[in-house]
């Protein structure tokens, strides 16, 4: 009588056991079940200073105010790369706001 209780004892620990790494290795929290969140995008060549230093990530108001600069002065962005063109405006910005940059076409 004690083989089928210590076995049913073991099964029951396994089965504990099992549920809490499982339960520590989840990365799952409340906040995660929502809708995915939506990243917004800012028109690089008609927004003002304070909305670049608003939406594009790693760029505060004097790199905003650098990129309003460079557009009055070299013209509209034909594509997002020349971004980087600007001063105070590297690689590593530019590739942390590929998503957030629209380029409306001109005219």
């Amino acid at each position: 009588m004690k083989k089928p209780l210590l076995l049913i004892a073991h099964l029951i620990f396994a089965a504990l056991l099992s549920s809490f790494v499982y339960a520590q290795n989840t990365d799952v929290k409340t906040d995660d079940i929502s809708a995915p969140s939506v990243v917004e995008r800012v028109d690089i060549n008609s927004a003002d200073a304070d909305l670049l230093a608003k939406i594009l990530v790693g760029v505060g108001p004097s790199k905003a105010k650098a990129i309003v600069a460079w557009r009055e002065e070299n013209g509209p962005f034909k594509h997002p790369e020349e971004l980087v063109e600007v001063k105070g405006i590297g690689q590593k910005i530019y590739e942390k706001n590929i998503d957030r940059i629209i380029i409306t076409p001109t005219e």
